[in-house]
């Protein structure tokens, strides 16, 4: 495991709890996916820690009287290896990191897609080139809206 791999145990936010859990089994079904094609995963990040990473970066540079904020989030996305997308980062909900089997290292962006989610914001998550996953509950009426506004992803059932 990485030094810099974060560790949680424990509810942070109770009301997220069935969010988490199915991160938890997004995240599975993905590695699972890795390991069979011969990779292996290296380390997992949750989007606030991305967020913290890119926004403590920010925070830094902006204290030092450094450039343009939206010249500079691009920049610190660009780093991260975290999309642009009509000048907004996008985080996903959970990133691995992992091993091909020819050993290069590649990332997997996955979000988790709810019921909650509009045109725009499936568009948004679609264009960032993340892997979209839905609760089966959630999967027909997501799909109901990416078919009618025509956005090229496929969405994944947990």
């Amino acid at each position: 495991m990485p030094d810099d791999q974060a560790i949680y145990s424990g509810l942070v936010k109770p009301k997220e709890a069935e969010h988490d859990t199915d991160l938890y089994r997004m995240y599975h079904k993905a590695a699972d996916e890795i390991e069979r094609k011969g990779g292996k995963v290296l380390g997992v990040q949750l989007d606030y820690e991305l967020k913290e990473k890119l926004y403590q970066r920010l925070g830094r540079a902006q204290a030092r009287g450094h450039g343009e904020t939206q010249r500079l989030k691009e920049t610190f996305a660009s780093d991260l290896q975290l999309p642009v997308v009509r000048g907004k980062v996008s985080f996903p909900d959970l990133r691995i990191e992992y091993a091909t089997q020819e050993n290069e290292i590649a990332r997997l962006d996955l979000e988790l897609a709810t019921r909650h989610y509009h045109a725009g914001h499936l568009a948004e998550k679609a264009r960032a080139g993340f892997q979209l996953y839905a609760r089966s509950k959630d999967a027909a009426g997501l799909r109901r809206v990416r078919d009618e506004h025509e956005i090229t992803a496929a969405i994944l059932s947990l």
